[in-house]
């Protein structure tokens, strides 16, 4: 833990603790009403970002009276109820929401507030289950401060070591709802009572930890929480001091110098964009919650350049992510049409989600093979890259 202690001290100095940044949100909204109603949501938004939770109650309760049809509105007033803790009103509006709008996204957020409305917070070892069946913690933790502490360092490794699944090009989108449950939920359960015994959180860095644990598994409520109560124990203000750097109310970039970034209503990323190029990305996921599909589209002088990767996946824990090209840029089309299908890349992974084996095919050939082994505690211990030649001998293998 030593060694890590040393990491967190230089990561405080770089890192803004999301549960303290005091920052703008971004309000995409769902009905384009006027001017005067999506000033509100913004200003409630706002209000949200830097947890400051009741006035953003009050913005949002404004925004209603604009427009008592506003999803936006709801759902803004609910998590500002649930920031405050308050998760009884918090359901009531989700209700009152779903009664006004006929929106089914409230449907979803309704049963995990449920979940969440009896929760006391931090130590009560709640664990929101996401409106889906999941293992009853309610009842009090039973970790051990040993185990506690051992669930951090994992966690603390499976979110900010390079080559991650969060961190890697595919950043934990491989597991379904059920699997990351299974994965995430006994650490968090852990880190739960980690905060209970060590409330200052080692600089208050491991309840951004956690709160992004919680994103993983698309408990935004839990996410919210646990932000709160780091706001709260440690009582922390201030701004980016650089000005670039916008989030929402669970901590992700929403925009900066360079970005803007779009999330679904379960916090799963589904579009980017690069501003000043034009560049655009779009994802998509299965039912079950894994990606299945990104879009990236290039504008040029001519027309655009389009890359369609998909992910198919089978039992063994393995998916095959094949490139097509597409697009209105004619030199683009004529020069990637023998290549359609023909290269792709086979992937396996563990239980959570980390890449294990990663294979590149260069026109159905094998090209190159990395091999990636994992210590108990989260670290990566060894990554071997082995490359082939044409005829599949072996032309060199390094350690990466």
């Amino acid at each position: 833990m030593e060694t890590r202690q040393k990491k967190v001290v230089l990561a405080a100095a770089a890192v803004i603790l999301a549960a303290a940044a005091v920052l703008v949100g971004v309000i995409i909204s769902r009905g384009g009403g006027t001017s005067k109603l999506q000033e509100q949501l913004e200003l409630g938004q706002k209000y949200l970002s830097e947890m400051n939770y009741e006035q953003a109650v009050v913005a949002f309760h404004q925004a209603i009276e604009i427009d008592p049809k506003s999803a936006d509105a709801y759902f803004g007033l609910a998590d500002a109820y649930a920031g405050l803790g308050e998760y009884e009103a918090a359901l009531d509006v989700l209700r009152q929401g779903y009664e006004a709008t006929g929106d089914e996204s409230f449907a979803e957020r309704i049963v995990q507030m449920e979940t969440l409305s009896g929760a006391d917070g931090i130590g009560s070892g709640a664990v929101s289950d996401g409106g889906r069946e999941s293992a009853d913690v309610t009842g009090g933790s039973t970790v051990s401060a040993e185990e506690a502490e051992a669930a951090y360092e994992k966690v603390y490794n499976l979110i900010c070591t390079w080559g991650s699944s969060f961190y890697s090009s595919d950043r934990g989108m491989l597991l379904t709802w059920e699997e990351k449950q299974a994965a995430y939920g006994p650490l968090a359960e852990a880190m739960e009572e980690y905060l209970r015994l060590y409330p200052e959180g080692e600089y208050g860095y491991a309840y951004d930890v956690l709160s992004m644990l919680y994103l993983e598994m698309e408990d935004l409520d839990a996410c919210l929480r646990i932000r709160q109560t780091a706001y709260e124990r440690m009582e922390i203000t201030g701004s980016d001091p650089q000005g670039t750097e916008y989030t929402n109310a669970y901590g992700q970039s929403v925009s900066n110098a360079e970005y803007v970034y779009e999330y679904d209503d379960r916090g799963r990323l589904v579009h980017e964009m690069h501003t000043s190029t034009g560049w655009e990305e779009y994802l998509e996921y299965d039912a079950g919650g894994r990606i299945i599909m990104m879009k990236s589209i290039y504008p040029t002088d001519t027309g655009t350049r389009n890359m369609v990767h998909t992910w198919t996946y089978d039992s063994n824990g393995s998916v095959t992510i094949r490139t097509t090209y597409e697009g209105t840029d004619t030199r683009w089309a004529e020069q990637c049409t023998e290549s359609n299908g023909r290269d792709y890349f086979v992937t396996k992974y563990d239980t959570y989600g980390r890449e294990t084996v990663f294979e590149s095919y260069y026109d159905g050939k094998l090209d190159y093979r990395e091999e990636t082994e994992y210590a108990e505690n989260g670290e990566r211990v060894s990554r071997v890259k082995t490359q082939y030649n044409p005829d599949g001998s072996v032309s060199s293998v390094e350690n990466l």
